[in-house]
């Protein structure tokens, strides 16, 4: 009965193929997902790169125009003065000036400036210009008065107040850089009155003979250009600001009216969270400043950061810079990856269908040969029903492969069969003087009783005792022989190896002769075999022992049992094998015998028997000479009820 501890059954080929190739798809299925996801990925970066960059040019591009409307403004303003359409002591604004500043909201005021210092500064509180009347009263003071006036009506509503300041227009960047100017252009940061951060456009107004006659300029708050920068923002997570060519952040669209003091202002000054996004940007701005067209920057917290190509105002450098959000460009795509899945799990399913159909149609026809070669007869093969040209090129060298054992089989058994007659020749040629003297004996006692004594002589009788034990030897001898040559493999089944080789010792002594002695040692071990082999076996073994071990010699028969074996050991005294002999000893046809004394196949087919047995059958030299054969086959126990 079986313990359950004996080999697992093999797996078929079926689950082999459906098992491995499953794991193939998943795998190549994983790795498809994985690649797919990160080219999916790959691409809406792409794609959301180019509409960052589209979307920052857009929003640069309001950013540029509200910058050429102020441009726009200031020469207007200074073409109407050098024309005579503009008197600055007025203080009243052509309509056209006050139609496009009214456009302006983010416009701080317009300062209109002549060589002697006066200046007129209009700036826009509510629905109403408020007008600033700056006269110089030397040592970098003026005196100050202000009215508002209703730029719709043009009309006054009374002045509100008047005083001295601290303050001279002949001293300040805008002007030093008008008079010396031939065109307009936009003055570096620099602190207005207030100290608050600002740039300014300067239109410097020349005469026919360019006589310097004023300037006109047109204020801007760092302040006001983070609202314009606010309001120009692509999407409503973007964030923005915008750095001069000395790399100062001019503004920034958060928290616009709190950025620090001038001057020097830069990013890592700035307080706000929303600009941390900008710290690679702004370096790799700072190492190729001024750089022309945009690029795209993967800032921190899944952001986008565009740096817009700079772009030159008269006198100026600005390069602004949008951080976009991820989130905003591209949204997160949970529908498209379910869809995804659904088609992979789809391709996976028909592709298990179609290793199923695979596997069915290559390992059903296999399963078919196996069975058929079990049965062992060719004549059995079938070949299954396949479109499979290796299928049907296997059943033909299943066939074939059996028709091959069928013939070594007989082979085999026409070998056991020479080898009998070559062993039953050998030992005929051994006895056949030892029956001669047996036989001749007998005759001789015979002939005495007649010639001397007679019938019923008591002497007489000892002699015909003598003659009938002679006869009774010779008569065991021949039998011995008839019955060797008579065997047959009758099958297996246990018997005791010990045993049958002291029933052979009678045939072995006779082999060996009178001048070769026989030492033989056999205890009692059972194995299962065929008894008729095992004696071939032994019998082919003593043969060769006498030939070594020449007259007068010794060959000793030890068997033995131990350790789950039974050892048969043949021994002769002769000079050994020679070392260049040992390798092939076993090899058909292989003798070192004289012509017509053996065939070669006899130690050959000893060693096949002892592996159908399997054991082995070795050869190897005595220390103090002679050769060794040593057969091993499994040993068992003997039957229930065997004496000891």
């Amino acid at each position: 009965m079986s313990d359950g501890t004996g080999p697992k059954p093999l797996p078929t080929l079926r689950k082999i193929l459906l098992g491995r190739m499953s794991a193939l798809m998943l795998g190549l299925g994983t790795l498809v997902m994985i690649v797919f996801t990160l080219g999916v990925r790959e691409v809406n970066l792409l794609n959301a790169q180019r509409q960052a960059v589209v979307l920052a040019e857009r929003g640069q591009n309001e950013f540029r125009r509200h910058l050429s409307k102020v441009e726009a403004l200031g020469g207007l303003l200074g073409q109407l003065w050098t024309e005579g359409h503009f008197d600055p002591a007025t203080d009243r604004l052509p309509d056209p000036v006050l139609a496009q500043a009214g456009g302006l909201q983010t416009l701080s005021g317009i300062m209109i400036s002549l060589p002697n210092g006066r200046t007129s500064m209009l700036y826009r509180v509510g629905d109403f210009w408020r007008i600033q009347r700056l006269s110089p009263l030397g040592d970098g003071r003026s005196l100050n008065e202000t009215e508002d006036m209703n730029p719709r009506e043009g009309r006054s509503r009374g002045r509100q107040g008047h005083g001295e300041l601290p303050w001279d227009a002949r001293e300040r960047p805008w002007f030093r850089q008008a008079e010396v100017s031939v065109g307009p252009s936009w003055t570096p940061v620099y602190p207005a009155m207030g100290g608050t951060p600002c740039i300014t456009y300067t239109v410097p107004v020349r005469g026919a003979k360019g006589q310097f006659l004023g300037v006109v300029a047109m204020d801007y708050s760092l302040a006001a250009l983070g609202e314009l920068l606010k309001n120009s923002l692509p999407t409503p997570g973007s964030e923005a600001l915008c750095v001069d060519g000395q790399g100062q952040v001019l503004a920034a669209s958060v928290a616009p009216g709190r950025l620090p003091p001038m001057p020097g202002s830069t990013l890592a000054r700035l307080p706000q969270p929303g600009l941390k996004a900008f710290s690679g940007a702004f370096k790799s701005l700072q190492e190729r400043p001024g750089s022309e067209g945009s690029w795209v920057f993967r800032g921190e917290d899944d952001r986008l950061v565009v740096v817009l190509g700079a772009f030159m105002g008269p006198g100026a450098t600005w390069t602004p810079m949008v951080s976009i959000p991820w989130t905003d460009l591209t949204p997160t795509p949970w529908g498209g990856v379910g869809v995804y899945l659904l088609v992979v799990l789809v391709m996976f399913g028909l592709g298990l269908w179609q290793l199923a159909k695979i596997a069915s149609r290559v390992a059903s026809p296999l399963t078919e040969l196996a069975r058929q070669a079990e049965q062992g007869s060719p004549e059995q093969v079938i070949t299954p029903a396949s479109g499979i040209r290796e299928i049907q090129m296997l059943s033909e060298s299943v066939r074939r492969g059996l028709e091959h054992v069928r013939e070594r089989q007989q082979l085999r058994e026409q070998l056991l069969r020479l080898e009998r007659v070559q062993l039953a020749g050998a030992l005929t040629s051994g006895i056949a003087h030892d029956l001669g003297n047996l036989l001749s004996a007998a005759r001789l006692s015979l002939d005495l009783v007649e010639e001397e004594h007679g019938a019923g002589n008591p002497e007489a009788a000892r002699f015909l005792k003598g003659a009938q034990q002679a006869l009774s030897r010779g008569n065991e001898l021949v039998a011995s022989l008839l019955d060797f040559c008579r065997s047959v493999d009758s099958g297996r089944e246990r018997f005791d190896l010990g045993a049958l080789v002291q029933d052979l010792e009678p045939i072995l002594r006779a082999l060996l002769g009178k001048r070769n002695a026989l030492e033989l040692q056999a205890e009692s071990v059972w194995v299962d075999g065929s008894p008729v082999q095992l004696e071939q076996v032994l019998v082919n073994l003593v043969l060769n022992a006498r030939d070594a071990a020449g007259e007068p010699g010794t060959v000793r028969i030890l068997v033995q049992g131990g350790e789950g074996e039974a050892r048969l050991e043949v021994q002769d005294s002769g000079p050994g094998i020679p070392p260049e002999h040992l390798p092939r000893i076993f090899e058909p046809f292989f003798t070192t015998k004289g012509e017509g004394r053996g065939t070669g196949l006899g130690l050959a087919m000893a060693r096949h028997i002892a592996e159908e047995h399997g054991g082995t059958l070795e050869a190897a030299n005595l220390p103090r000479g002679g050769a060794r054969f040593s057969l091993r086959v499994p040993s068992v126990s003997p039957p229930e009820g065997t004496a000891g």
